[in-house]
């Protein structure tokens, strides 16, 4: 496993390798206006994009390929109160 980091020393992603061959691979891209992480992409470039709370670091939303969709709605104690799955196709990453 080859783990590899960004400037500011955030992880920003790793492929696992078998000898010289890479099994599987990710991407992590961070916003530039809060550092949050803002979206992951795999292997076969199929990237989740991640959206949050106004004012907060909870995750609110998931937008993934091919019209998945992931919503989250907590509560006042910030427990999940509701969350949804949404997809047109269930990529292979799933």
């Amino acid at each position: 496993l080859d783990r590899s980091r960004d400037p500011i020393l955030r992880d920003s992603g790793f492929q696992l390798l078998a000898g010289p061959s890479i099994e599987n691979q990710a991407t992590y891209s961070y916003s530039a206006t809060d550092g949050r992480l803002a979206s992951v992409a795999g292997a076969s470039s199929d990237s989740f994009q991640y959206g949050y709370v106004p004012n907060s670091n909870l995750i609110q939303t998931v937008t993934g390929p091919n019209g998945t969709n992931l919503t989250v709605i907590w509560d006042k104690n910030w427990s999940v109160e509701y969350s949804r799955w949404l997809a047109k196709e269930i990529p292979e990453i799933l």
